[in-house]
């Protein structure tokens, strides 16, 4: 009776070890499991990261040279309503459509006041390979210079994708020449 007795506790024993090695062998597969969980989301939140960069400045480039450009790369000159981004410029400021941004200046603070959106629409194919963009700018001069000799525009692009945002700041400087033609000339680029 003892015998099999003791034969009983060392199986007890054998199947105890047997079920520790099986979940040190589980630990190790679930922590595996984690990890390549991990590296596999960094790897995708670093894959959309670099894809509202991408959309970002691409279409800051893109709004750069309808700035810069004299007619544009969208439209071109019609004498009637503005036919691309550069003429929309013009005409606003020109016609004192849009408030400049000066915070030494009473009324002119307000930076709500002072913002205008570029409406962007893309198509909604190619919405889940860009995300959205948005385009704000604004433009900086102060009540001396009625000449426009010192006049900034700033322009900030935000593009998102999956939740993740990135936003390119220009900052342009406007150049007239003495037959009053506007030319504007980036001053710097942040991402």
């Amino acid at each position: 009776m003892k015998r099999t007795m003791k034969k009983n506790e060392n199986k007890g024993a054998a199947i105890i070890i047997v079920l520790c090695v099986l979940c040190i062998f589980m630990a190790l597969s679930l922590s595996m499991i984690f990890m390549s969980f991990q590296v596999l989301n960094n790897a995708q939140k670093s894959s959309t990261k670099e894809q509202s960069k991408i959309s970002a400045v691409t279409f800051n480039d893109t709004l750069k040279q309808e700035i810069i450009s004299e007619k544009g790369i969208l439209g071109y000159d019609t004498g009637k309503a503005p036919e691309n981004v550069r003429q929309y410029i013009y005409q606003q400021i020109s016609e004192n459509k849009w408030p400049y941004y000066n915070t030494a200046e009473p009324g002119h603070g307000k930076y709500d006041d002072t913002m205008r959106d570029l409406t962007i629409s893309i198509p909604e194919t190619k919405t889940p390979n860009m995300g959205t963009v948005k385009a704000k700018m604004y433009w900086e001069s102060s009540e001396d210079e009625s000449d426009m000799s010192n006049v900034i525009l700033v322009t900030s692009v935000t593009a998102t994708f999956r939740k993740q945002s990135y936003t390119v700041k220009t900052q342009y400087e406007l150049q007239k020449d003495s037959a009053d033609n506007w030319k504007w000339t980036v001053t710097w680029d942040a991402d």
